[in-house]
């Protein structure tokens, strides 16, 4: 299974996600024929205004050290009681 964040950004819940507060909302437009690209591990939200066609290819997600690292610091802000 993969983890997913459970946070609403358009009406985020700060009691269960209380670092939230602190995340700043970065609004991007993509055009025809134009591609976004995010770097793994990187929460997005995404919203189509139009018919659109999107394809999702998530070619350097692997579990290697990145993806320990991170889970690793997951971990720990979780066991001190910041969330996560």
């Amino acid at each position: 299974t993969h983890e997913w964040i459970s946070a609403d950004p358009q009406s985020p819940d700060f009691e269960a996600h209380p670092l939230f507060r602190h995340a700043r909302a970065v609004e991007v437009s993509v055009g025809p024929g134009e591609v976004l690209y995010l770097p793994s591990m990187w929460y997005h939200q995404v919203r189509q205004d139009d018919d659109t066609i999107a394809v999702n290819y998530w070619y350097d997600m692997s579990y290697d050290s990145r993806y320990v690292h991170n889970r690793l610091v997951a971990d720990l802000v979780g066991l001190a009681g910041g969330g996560g």
